[in-house]
């Protein structure tokens, strides 16, 4: 999971280990965190109850998001090759290497951009897609709303 993730969704996965510390009786303490709230569109602090271990606040995360690799960073590279590299492409305002071909030829003349191969060309490593955060304004909260469709196993109803 991404850094800007985690953080972003502080507050929600706080009031999962919450959950999780009332379910098993898990002694928690007060503490302040800095969360992102996606309505005020602001960084907000407010007081939570979390675990404490050896000197440290601890926030728990659900297994299936921490559990199969990076498979939302992969979801969110195939997202900007698909929503926004392409269209670049196919606009000519990326310029292309000369031995790649990200653009196939319809028989009615109409010109389709090859996702697989443009995903596989320009893809980011986790820690590199700040640089897809940055360049394409606004693609972060596509990909939330995107999500909230096509992954339900991720709930994400708090980030309106």
């Amino acid at each position: 999971m991404s850094d800007i993730i985690a953080n972003v969704c502080r507050d929600i996965f706080t009031s999962f280990t919450s959950e999780i510390c009332k379910k098993y009786k898990i002694s928690v303490s007060s503490v302040s965190i800095e969360f992102y709230n996606a309505i005020t569109k602001k960084w907000e602090v407010k007081s939570v109850n979390l675990p404490f271990y050896k000197g440290k606040y601890i926030i728990l995360l659900p297994k299936f998001i921490i559990s199969g690799g990076r498979a939302y960073s992969n979801l969110y590279n195939w997202f900007i090759a698909k929503n926004y590299l392409s269209i670049e492409i196919l606009n000519n305002k990326n310029p292309l290497p000369s031995d790649a071909k990200f653009i196939s030829q319809m028989k009615d003349g109409t010109k389709k951009a090859i996702v697989k191969k443009i995903y596989k060309a320009y893809r980011k490593p986790k820690d590199e897609l700040i640089e897809f955060v940055i360049r394409f304004q606004g693609s972060l909260d596509e990909f939330v709303r995107y999500a909230k469709e096509h992954y339900p196993e991720l709930d994400l109803s708090d980030l309106e």
